[in-house]
């Protein structure tokens, strides 16, 4: 996750750590109910569980190509092994 918002960072000019946030608040949003209130909050991605947080980096992945113009690779793609390389000092 954090070589995918290091790669954005680098290609949109927007810290790794806002990317996080963002992307949290587009796709990890809930609403509670709090003293009989309905409230919207986000959630972060460090107590989500492996099927949550796949379910998350495929719609940041999705979002990243689509709205972005920018292709974060899996590690089973070709050049992902690059990427690694790329990235891994940036985060």
């Amino acid at each position: 996750m954090w070589l995918w918002f290091a790669c954005i960072e680098e290609q949109t000019g927007t810290p790794k750590l806002d990317v996080h946030d963002y992307y949290c608040a587009k796709f990890l949003q809930k609403d509670i109910v709090l003293n009989g209130k309905q409230i919207r909050v986000v959630q972060g991605t460090k107590d989500l569980n492996t099927f949550q947080m796949t379910n998350f980096l495929n719609k940041v992945q999705a979002d990243a190509a689509t709205e972005l113009g920018i292709n974060l690779p899996l590690p089973a793609d070709k050049y992902y092994n690059d990427f690694i390389t790329e990235y891994q000092h940036r985060y």
